[in-house]
Formats: structure tokens, sequence, C-alpha cells
């Protein structure tokens, strides 16, 4: 998400991959994390309103599905609070 804000997006691509690699030898199945990865993965230096909206969407109905409170990055930030600013074109800070 830092890179994201950042605008290091040319980066994150990668990082996901390595990530995915990492999550899949750890037997992560948490589909916050493997969506909000995902979305790392396939995010492009601009245009990646439509990719949070899905993502967002997946991340709700994961929630509800499960009866989980949705999962706060940093332990404040909701993470489809803030898919849902990056699907308007708003960062963090701005």
């Amino acid at each position: 998400m830092i890179q994201f804000e950042m605008g290091n997006r040319g980066s994150l691509p990668g990082m996901a991959a390595k990530f995915e690699h990492a999550f899949t030898k750890l037997g992560i199945e948490d589909l916050t994390y493997l969506s909000l990865n995902n979305f790392f993965k396939n995010v492009k230096m601009q245009g990646n309103n439509s990719l949070a909206v899905k993502t967002k969407v997946i991340l709700e109905d994961y929630y509800k599905k499960n009866n989980l409170p949705p999962r706060q990055a940093y332990g404040f930030l909701e993470y489809t609070k803030w898919l849902a600013a990056v699907a308007v074109g708003k960062q963090i800070g701005g």
C-alpha cells in the first residue's frame, strides 16, 4: 500500500509475485491477503479504478459470508475503504 501511495506502482507486480510465492509456501489462505496481493500483482501505473472496485467487492463479500469485521492496515485503515478511495483516484494523504 505504501509503495502504491508513493507512486512506485511499477515495482508492485514483481513484489506481489514474490509475496504470492511466500504465501503459498506458508499456506496462507486468507482471502483478504490473497485478494490484495492479486490487486498489487495486476496494478498499472494508472487506471486502477475498476481493479480497486473489483477487489473491494471481493473483500466485502468475503467478510459478509464469513461474518468477519473488515480487516485493517496498520490497525486503523480498512482495506475496503482504501480500495474505495483508490477507485475514485484519491490517495491516503490527499
